[in-house]
């Protein structure tokens, strides 16, 4: 069987992110999958203190059984820079904790 794979800009992600998912319960971690390519166990270790109000570090994964370890690789430590709109939800989360 044929598979089309289809390649959007990352503006393009964005907004079909936003527009499915704009308000819901799982905006934020769906954003940060696919507009800034982080693993579902590199934000299920995110902490506050990854957060400066213009990127995140990503320097730990939660793995098996609720484990906290060190990312995938030496390079999966890194610096992401976010969009305006992680960046909002991120800041309205932080009000309420």
């Amino acid at each position: 069987m044929l598979r089309r794979f289809f390649f959007y800009e990352s503006s393009e992600y964005e907004s079909w992110a936003y527009y499915n998912f704009c308000g819901k319960k799982y905006e934020l971690p769906i954003l940060l999958a696919i507009c800034h390519g982080l693993r579902t166990s590199e934000i299920l270790g995110l902490k506050w203190e990854d957060y400066d109000g213009v990127q995140l570090h990503i320097q730990r994964a939660l793995v098996d059984e609720g484990l906290e370890d060190s990312t995938k690789a030496d390079a999966s430590d890194r610096f992401v820079v976010l969009c305006d709109r992680a960046k909002e939800l991120i800041d309205a989360l932080k009000v309420l904790h």
